[in-house]
């Protein structure tokens, strides 16, 4: 298979995972032997451990389907390897009722290592809807992290990874406890926090947004303003497009009609509508949600 014709089926699989994960799962499954170049294996291993741990929990059936990856001629345990042991780990961590085991077997990991795979495995977790289990292990990640990484780790990126995921799956609950709504906020916040140190700017700006989402979901509009002004300016820093400035400015009048303040929505919400005439008619099915929440 091509480069571009194996991109686009991994782009497909990106695009329609969150409405049909069950049917992408099933895509993946029966598509192993599309992989015939040894850069097909971490895309494929990325989007196998999001379906099968984030979205629907199948532990046992990801790692299968993982650990199949090593029998295809294009496997090479040199430069595989690592991201195979990695997510197989975090899935492995996830299916295991006995913490002190699967604990215990992260042990052989680089420090880097373990970061990325609690953090992937406290995605994993909240998805499945066991933030129990998820709020102590991205607690853990984010303690090892404290103790001192180089800059550039790949660690960062992996905790910025499964900030941003929480955030967004406990935002989407219908009612969450003040234990879900602490964890989003701090997965909110590491968002922000790993971004900074692991991407780029358009990273950044979205994980303040991420910020200012949860912020408003836990009753805390005024601090949202502030997260999606950040978000706004690093925007204007960088020369954004429509597209991103939408989204800042949307998110900055959606968090000025719920603190009460009814100017600034009305100068936001303006700006935001602005920016989403300039908008791409093919990126504007994207905007949506926050149109409907403009005109609630």
């Amino acid at each position: 298979m091509s480069t571009h014709d194996f991109n686009a089926f991994i782009d497909s699989a990106w695009n329609d995972h969150a409405d049909d994960p069950k049917a992408v799962a099933a895509r993946l499954q029966s598509s192993t032997q599309l992989i015939n170049a040894a850069e097909y294996v971490a895309p494929f291993a990325r989007i196998t451990t999001h379906v099968f741990g984030e979205h629907l929990g199948r532990w046992s059936e990801g790692i299968t389907l993982l650990q199949s990856l090593r029998s295809l001629s294009a496997w090479d345990v040199t430069a595989h390897g690592g991201v195979i042991d990695r997510n197989v780990a975090a899935l492995r961590f996830c299916d295991t009722s006995d913490q002190a085991t699967a604990s215990a077997a992260l042990q052989t990991f680089s420090l880097e290592d373990k970061i990325s795979v609690l953090a992937t495995a406290a995605a994993c977790l909240a998805g499945a809807g066991q933030s129990d289990r998820a709020a102590p292990t991205l607690d853990a990640a984010i303690e090892l992290a404290d103790t001192g990484l180089k800059d550039g780790s790949p660690a960062f990126r992996a905790l910025a990874i499964a900030g941003n995921n929480i955030a967004g799956t406990l935002e989407e609950l219908p009612a969450r406890d003040a234990a879900q709504t602490a964890m989003m906020l701090k997965a909110a916040n590491a968002g922000v926090r790993f971004w900074t140190l692991a991407g780029t700017w358009l990273e950044t700006e979205r994980a303040y947004y991420r910020l200012a989402n949860s912020l408003i979901a836990a009753g805390h509009p005024h601090d949202a303003i502030d997260a999606a002004t950040r978000c706004i300016n690093i925007c204007d820093e960088n020369v954004a497009p429509a597209f991103e400035k939408f989204f800042g400015h949307a998110m900055k009048a959606i968090a000025a009609r719920a603190a009460g303040k009814p100017v600034e929505f009305d100068a936001a919400r303006m700006t935001a509508m602005a920016q989403y005439e300039a908008v791409p008619d093919d990126e504007k099915s994207w905007c949506k949600r926050e149109l409907d929440l403009l005109a609630a």
